[in-house]
C-alpha cells in the first residue's frame, strides 16, 4: 500500500507522520488512514480526515481542533479534524524527453478548507503549480503543462489509458483506466462511445504507475485528450 510522509500541524500539535493509501489496483473502495499518536483518522480526500467519535476520549483529542458530525455513510457521528495543515510528500517518477526515468517528489502542502501549494524538485529547478486548491486533476495538468514537454508525467495521469468520468473528479483518486480496451479507446471521441466501455474500466488513482504505462502523446491519446 502506498505510503506518504507528512507532517501535521494543529493546534498545540506538530507530529511527524505518514498517511497510509489502502488503495490496491482495480479498488472502488479505499482510505487514506491517518495516525496523529496512536489515534486513526480516516479520509478519501486528505481534507475530510474523521474517526468514530466513540473512539476516543477528550484527553486524547488534546490540542487538536475537531467537530463533531453525523455521516450518514456510517450511520453515526464522527469527529472531523479541523483547522489543520498538511505537509505530504508523494514518490513521482518523471520521463525526460528521451524517455528515461527520473525519481523524483510531489509536495503538497494543504490545510483543511482545501488551499493547497504543490511543487516538484528536478535538479536545481522547482516547478510549481499556480493552482492553489486541492485538486490533482487541475494541479497536474498544470505542472505537466509548466514542463512543456522537457519532462513528462509517469503515472496514471500521464498515461495514454487514464482518464476521468464526463460528470467531473473529486479531488483525488477517481481515474479510470482502460488499458483492457486500449485499441477502441484510443479511437473514442464521444461521451457515448466513451460510457460504452465503462464496464471494461479499472480503477486507478493518478500517483499510481503499473508496468503497462504509455505516455499520453499527440496520437492515441483517447477522450481525455493530450494533457501536454
Amino acid at each position: 500500500m502506498p505510503l506518504y510522509p507528512c507532517r501535521f500541524r494543529s493546534g498545540r500539535r506538530e507530529v511527524d507522520t505518514a498517511i497510509v493509501n489502502t488503495y490496491v489496483e482495480g479498488a472502488r473502495s479505499w482510505d487514506l488512514e491517518l495516525v496523529l499518536d496512536g489515534l486513526t483518522f480516516r479520509g478519501r480526500s486528505f481534507t475530510d480526515f474523521h474517526i468514530d467519535a466513540t473512539a476516543c476520549t477528550p484527553e486524547a483529542l488534546d490540542g487538536l481542533v475537531v467537530r463533531r458530525v453525523f455521516d450518514e455513510s456510517e450511520g453515526q457521528d464522527v469527529l472531523v479534524l479541523q483547522d489543520f495543515e498538511l505537509e505530504i510528500t508523494f514518490p513521482l517518477t518523471l520521463r525526460d524527453r528521451e524517455g528515461y526515468p527520473l525519481p523524483t517528489r510531489l509536495h503538497v502542502c494543504l490545510t483543511a478548507d482545501g488551499e493547497a501549494r504543490f511543487w516538484i524538485p528536478v535538479g536545481a529547478e522547482t516547478f510549481r503549480s499556480l493552482i492553489r486548491e486541492f485538486s490533482f486533476p487541475a494541479v497536474l495538468a498544470d505542472l505537466n503543462f509548466q514542463m512543456r514537454g522537457r519532462f513528462s508525467l509517469q503515472n496514471c495521469f500521464g498515461c495514454t489509458y487514464g482518464d476521468y468520468s464526463p460528470f467531473g473528479a473529486p479531488s483525488f483518486g477517481s481515474m479510470l483506466c482502460f488499458r483492457r480496451c486500449r485499441e477502441v479507446y484510443r479511437k473514442t471521441r464521444t461521451v457515448d462511445g466513451f460510457f460504452a466501455l465503462m464496464a471494461q474500466a479499472i480503477g486507478v488513482q493518478e500517483t499510481h504507475c503499473c508496468p503497462e504505462f504509455e505516455p499520453r502523446g499527440r496520437k492515441n491519446a483517447g477522450s481525455r485528450g493530450r494533457i501536454l
